[in-house]
Protein backbone atom coordinates (compact mmCIF):
# COMPACT_ATOMS: atom_id res chain seq x y z
CA UNK A 1 0.00 0.00 0.00
CA UNK A 2 1.20 3.50 -0.65
CA UNK A 3 0.81 6.85 0.23
CA UNK A 4 1.26 9.66 -2.68
CA UNK A 5 2.29 12.89 -1.07
CA UNK A 6 1.53 15.12 -4.57
CA UNK A 7 -1.06 14.72 -7.25
CA UNK A 8 -3.35 16.53 -9.43
CA UNK A 9 -6.29 14.81 -10.80
CA UNK A 10 -7.71 15.45 -13.76
CA UNK A 11 -11.11 16.83 -12.27
CA UNK A 12 -12.66 20.25 -12.91
CA UNK A 13 -10.34 23.27 -12.73
CA UNK A 14 -7.69 21.09 -11.85
CA UNK A 15 -7.85 19.33 -15.17
CA UNK A 16 -7.65 22.92 -16.96
CA UNK A 17 -3.96 23.70 -15.17
CA UNK A 18 -1.36 23.90 -17.49
CA UNK A 19 -0.17 20.73 -16.59
CA UNK A 20 -2.43 18.66 -18.81
CA UNK A 21 -0.77 20.03 -21.91
CA UNK A 22 -1.15 17.30 -24.55
CA UNK A 23 2.04 14.56 -23.96
CA UNK A 24 4.33 14.21 -26.56
CA UNK A 25 6.12 10.52 -26.10
CA UNK A 26 9.77 10.87 -27.70
CA UNK A 27 11.62 7.65 -29.23
CA UNK A 28 14.03 6.63 -26.39
CA UNK A 29 17.19 8.26 -28.65
CA UNK A 30 15.48 11.86 -28.64
CA UNK A 31 15.10 11.98 -24.77
CA UNK A 32 17.88 14.46 -24.42
CA UNK A 33 15.34 16.84 -26.32
CA UNK A 34 12.81 16.67 -23.60
CA UNK A 35 12.93 18.87 -20.59
CA UNK A 36 14.12 17.53 -17.66
CA UNK A 37 10.85 16.72 -16.19
CA UNK A 38 9.32 14.61 -19.06
CA UNK A 39 12.36 12.60 -18.71
CA UNK A 40 11.63 9.22 -20.01
CA UNK A 41 7.99 9.49 -18.73
CA UNK A 42 5.63 7.18 -19.93
CA UNK A 43 1.94 7.72 -21.58
CA UNK A 44 -0.59 8.49 -18.96
CA UNK A 45 -4.22 7.62 -20.72
CA UNK A 46 -5.60 9.22 -17.58
CA UNK A 47 -4.03 12.60 -17.91
CA UNK A 48 -3.91 12.64 -22.25
CA UNK A 49 -8.11 12.03 -21.57
CA UNK A 50 -8.78 14.16 -17.93
CA UNK A 51 -10.87 11.23 -17.33
CA UNK A 52 -11.30 10.93 -13.75
CA UNK A 53 -12.32 6.76 -13.57
CA UNK A 54 -9.17 5.78 -15.97
CA UNK A 55 -7.38 8.23 -13.42
CA UNK A 56 -8.77 6.16 -9.92
CA UNK A 57 -8.33 2.87 -12.31
CA UNK A 58 -4.74 4.03 -12.24
CA UNK A 59 -4.56 4.83 -8.51
CA UNK A 60 -5.89 1.15 -7.97
CA UNK A 61 -3.27 -0.38 -10.57
CA UNK A 62 -0.27 1.37 -8.27
CA UNK A 63 -1.56 0.38 -5.15
CA UNK A 64 -2.04 3.93 -4.04
CA UNK A 65 -4.66 4.05 -1.21
CA UNK A 66 -4.09 8.31 -0.50
CA UNK A 67 -3.30 11.19 -2.57
CA UNK A 68 -2.56 14.68 -1.22
CA UNK A 69 -4.28 16.79 -3.59
CA UNK A 70 -3.10 20.58 -4.47
CA UNK A 71 -3.52 23.06 -7.18
CA UNK A 72 -1.43 25.80 -7.64
CA UNK A 73 -2.70 29.50 -7.72
CA UNK A 74 0.08 31.41 -7.68
CA UNK A 75 2.13 31.93 -10.84
CA UNK A 76 0.09 34.51 -12.34
CA UNK A 77 -0.26 31.86 -15.11
CA UNK A 78 -4.42 31.70 -15.82
CA UNK A 79 -3.77 28.26 -17.49
CA UNK A 80 -2.84 27.18 -14.17
CA UNK A 81 -5.33 28.31 -11.52
CA UNK A 82 -7.64 25.87 -9.93
CA UNK A 83 -10.67 26.16 -7.53
CA UNK A 84 -10.10 25.03 -3.81
CA UNK A 85 -13.54 23.91 -3.72
CA UNK A 86 -13.03 21.47 -6.13
CA UNK A 87 -10.29 19.69 -4.17
CA UNK A 88 -12.93 19.75 -1.24
CA UNK A 89 -15.92 18.25 -4.07
CA UNK A 90 -13.27 15.46 -5.19
CA UNK A 91 -12.74 14.46 -1.81
CA UNK A 92 -16.09 14.19 -0.85
CA UNK A 93 -16.99 11.92 -3.68
CA UNK A 94 -14.09 9.54 -3.34
CA UNK A 95 -14.30 9.32 0.45
CA UNK A 96 -11.07 8.28 1.97
CA UNK A 97 -9.09 8.25 -1.37
CA UNK A 98 -7.72 12.09 -1.38
CA UNK A 99 -6.73 14.56 1.41
CA UNK A 100 -6.72 18.07 0.42
CA UNK A 101 -4.56 21.23 0.48
CA UNK A 102 -5.34 24.17 0.01
CA UNK A 103 -3.15 26.89 -2.48
CA UNK A 104 -3.18 29.99 -2.20
CA UNK A 105 -1.18 33.24 -3.64
CA UNK A 106 0.37 34.74 -0.24
CA UNK A 107 0.11 37.99 -2.11
CA UNK A 108 -3.42 38.53 -2.56
CA UNK A 109 -5.77 40.37 -0.52
CA UNK A 110 -7.31 38.71 2.44
CA UNK A 111 -5.44 35.49 1.72
CA UNK A 112 -4.86 34.77 5.47
CA UNK A 113 -8.33 34.84 5.85
CA UNK A 114 -8.95 33.07 3.14
CA UNK A 115 -6.28 30.52 4.22
CA UNK A 116 -8.14 30.25 7.79
CA UNK A 117 -11.32 29.89 6.36
CA UNK A 118 -10.76 27.10 4.23
CA UNK A 119 -8.24 24.88 7.12
CA UNK A 120 -12.08 25.37 9.11
CA UNK A 121 -13.78 24.26 6.20
CA UNK A 122 -11.90 20.40 6.27
CA UNK A 123 -8.64 20.99 4.59
CA UNK A 124 -5.57 19.23 5.83
CA UNK A 125 -3.07 22.03 5.12
CA UNK A 126 -1.86 24.70 3.37
CA UNK A 127 -0.02 24.80 0.02
CA UNK A 128 2.42 27.18 -1.71
CA UNK A 129 4.59 27.68 -4.65
CA UNK A 130 7.25 31.09 -3.17
CA UNK A 131 9.03 31.07 -5.89
CA UNK A 132 6.81 32.09 -8.32
CA UNK A 133 6.17 35.62 -6.46
CA UNK A 134 9.71 35.84 -5.69
CA UNK A 135 9.18 34.86 -2.09
CA UNK A 136 11.76 32.79 0.37
CA UNK A 137 10.47 30.41 3.10
CA UNK A 138 11.27 33.15 5.73
CA UNK A 139 9.43 36.38 3.89
CA UNK A 140 7.82 38.22 6.73
CA UNK A 141 4.58 37.68 4.80
CA UNK A 142 4.43 33.92 5.21
CA UNK A 143 4.68 34.12 8.90
CA UNK A 144 1.03 34.60 9.55
CA UNK A 145 0.00 31.25 7.14
CA UNK A 146 2.65 29.75 9.32
CA UNK A 147 1.28 30.41 12.50
CA UNK A 148 -2.08 29.05 11.44
CA UNK A 149 -0.57 25.63 10.69
CA UNK A 150 1.04 25.72 13.63
CA UNK A 151 -2.13 26.71 15.76
CA UNK A 152 -4.18 23.62 13.90
CA UNK A 153 -0.89 21.33 13.58
CA UNK A 154 -1.11 20.84 10.35
CA UNK A 155 0.66 20.36 6.70
CA UNK A 156 2.23 23.24 5.03
CA UNK A 157 3.78 22.33 1.50
CA UNK A 158 6.50 24.35 -0.32
CA UNK A 159 7.19 23.14 -3.43
CA UNK A 160 10.84 24.25 -4.18
CA UNK A 161 12.95 23.31 -7.38
CA UNK A 162 15.65 25.13 -10.30
CA UNK A 163 11.65 25.30 -12.19
CA UNK A 164 10.01 27.52 -9.56
CA UNK A 165 11.64 30.94 -9.45
CA UNK A 166 13.67 33.78 -10.45
CA UNK A 167 17.25 31.87 -10.11
CA UNK A 168 18.54 29.19 -7.51
CA UNK A 169 18.19 30.85 -4.31
CA UNK A 170 14.50 30.23 -4.55
CA UNK A 171 14.81 26.55 -4.47
CA UNK A 172 17.71 26.62 -1.22
CA UNK A 173 15.96 25.64 1.88
CA UNK A 174 18.47 27.25 4.09
CA UNK A 175 15.91 29.73 5.47
CA UNK A 176 13.06 27.62 6.13
CA UNK A 177 15.38 26.04 9.08
CA UNK A 178 14.91 28.81 11.42
CA UNK A 179 11.00 29.14 10.08
CA UNK A 180 10.37 26.13 10.97
CA UNK A 181 12.00 26.05 14.85
CA UNK A 182 9.51 29.01 15.29
CA UNK A 183 6.66 27.08 14.66
CA UNK A 184 7.28 23.94 15.55
CA UNK A 185 3.35 22.61 15.53
CA UNK A 186 3.14 23.63 11.78
CA UNK A 187 4.30 20.36 9.40
CA UNK A 188 6.49 21.42 6.69
CA UNK A 189 7.02 19.36 3.81
CA UNK A 190 8.95 20.10 0.66
CA UNK A 191 7.69 19.30 -2.80
CA UNK A 192 10.55 18.68 -5.04
CA UNK A 193 13.28 18.76 -1.90
CA UNK A 194 14.56 21.92 -3.39
CA UNK A 195 16.53 20.27 -5.87
CA UNK A 196 19.39 20.68 -6.86
CA UNK A 197 20.17 22.11 -3.41
CA UNK A 198 19.76 18.68 -2.32
CA UNK A 199 22.71 18.59 0.63
CA UNK A 200 21.05 22.20 2.00
CA UNK A 201 17.38 19.95 2.10
CA UNK A 202 18.66 16.85 3.75
CA UNK A 203 20.52 19.15 6.34
CA UNK A 204 17.32 21.07 7.29
CA UNK A 205 15.14 18.04 7.36
CA UNK A 206 17.94 16.28 9.81
CA UNK A 207 17.83 18.97 12.01
CA UNK A 208 14.17 20.47 12.37
CA UNK A 209 11.70 17.49 13.30
CA UNK A 210 8.95 19.25 11.98
CA UNK A 211 10.58 19.23 7.93
CA UNK A 212 9.92 16.40 5.81
CA UNK A 213 11.13 15.66 1.87
CA UNK A 214 8.65 14.75 -0.52
CA UNK A 215 11.45 14.28 -3.56
CA UNK A 216 8.72 12.86 -5.87
CA UNK A 217 10.30 12.56 -9.48
CA UNK A 218 13.52 13.97 -8.74
CA UNK A 219 14.95 10.69 -7.17
CA UNK A 220 13.44 8.55 -9.98
CA UNK A 221 14.06 10.07 -12.97
CA UNK A 222 16.66 7.88 -14.45
CA UNK A 223 20.49 9.47 -14.14
CA UNK A 224 19.34 12.49 -12.51
CA UNK A 225 22.12 14.25 -10.49
CA UNK A 226 21.62 13.82 -6.52
CA UNK A 227 19.00 11.44 -6.43
CA UNK A 228 21.92 8.86 -4.66
CA UNK A 229 22.50 11.22 -1.98
CA UNK A 230 18.65 11.47 -1.42
CA UNK A 231 18.37 7.16 -1.34
CA UNK A 232 21.43 7.29 1.19
CA UNK A 233 19.80 10.00 3.17
CA UNK A 234 16.60 7.48 3.22
CA UNK A 235 18.50 4.84 4.43
CA UNK A 236 20.23 6.52 7.01
CA UNK A 237 19.32 9.99 8.79
CA UNK A 238 16.34 10.82 7.25
CA UNK A 239 14.27 7.61 6.69
CA UNK A 240 11.65 8.73 8.66
CA UNK A 241 11.39 12.23 7.30
CA UNK A 242 11.00 11.40 3.02
CA UNK A 243 7.64 10.64 2.19
CA UNK A 244 7.18 9.25 -2.07
CA UNK A 245 5.36 11.71 -3.97
CA UNK A 246 4.76 11.24 -7.69
CA UNK A 247 3.60 14.92 -8.71
CA UNK A 248 1.15 12.97 -11.35
CA UNK A 249 0.82 14.44 -14.26
CA UNK A 250 4.17 15.53 -14.49
CA UNK A 251 4.88 11.46 -14.15
CA UNK A 252 2.42 8.56 -14.12
CA UNK A 253 1.57 6.69 -11.46
CA UNK A 254 2.16 3.04 -11.47
CA UNK A 255 5.78 4.39 -13.78
CA UNK A 256 6.44 6.57 -10.18
CA UNK A 257 5.94 3.93 -7.79
CA UNK A 258 7.90 1.11 -9.90
CA UNK A 259 10.79 3.92 -10.03
CA UNK A 260 10.81 4.52 -6.25
CA UNK A 261 10.37 0.63 -5.88
CA UNK A 262 13.46 -0.02 -7.38
CA UNK A 263 15.57 2.31 -5.78
CA UNK A 264 18.41 0.99 -4.02
CA UNK A 265 16.15 1.14 -0.84
CA UNK A 266 16.26 -1.03 2.59
CA UNK A 267 13.25 -2.74 2.97
CA UNK A 268 12.82 -0.61 6.03
CA UNK A 269 13.45 2.87 4.12
CA UNK A 270 10.77 1.20 1.10
CA UNK A 271 7.92 0.78 3.60
CA UNK A 272 8.81 4.22 5.75
CA UNK A 273 8.90 5.99 2.59
CA UNK A 274 5.71 4.50 0.40
CA UNK A 275 3.80 4.33 3.41
CA UNK A 276 4.73 4.63 7.02
CA UNK A 277 6.36 8.22 7.33
CA UNK A 278 2.91 9.52 5.35
CA UNK A 279 0.39 7.94 7.02
CA UNK A 280 1.92 9.70 10.33
CA UNK A 281 1.82 12.72 8.85
CA UNK A 282 -1.61 12.44 7.94
CA UNK A 283 -2.73 10.89 11.10
CA UNK A 284 -4.38 7.72 9.16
Amino acid sequence: MVIDFRIRPPFKSIARMRHFKPQTILPRQDLLQEPLIGYDRKYMPSADRKDMDCFMHEMDEANIRVGVIMGRVNDHDPTSKHDNKDLLELTELYPGRFIPLASFDPTGKNAVAEAEKALNEGFAGLSFDLGFVSMHPDDAMMLPFYELCHQKECLVALAASAFIGPDLSYCDLTPLGPVAKKFPRAVFYIPHAGWPHIAQAIGVAASCPNVYLAPDLYMTIPHIPYARDLVDAANSVLMSKIVFASSYPMRGLKQSVDEWAALPLSEHARMYTMYYNGARLLKL
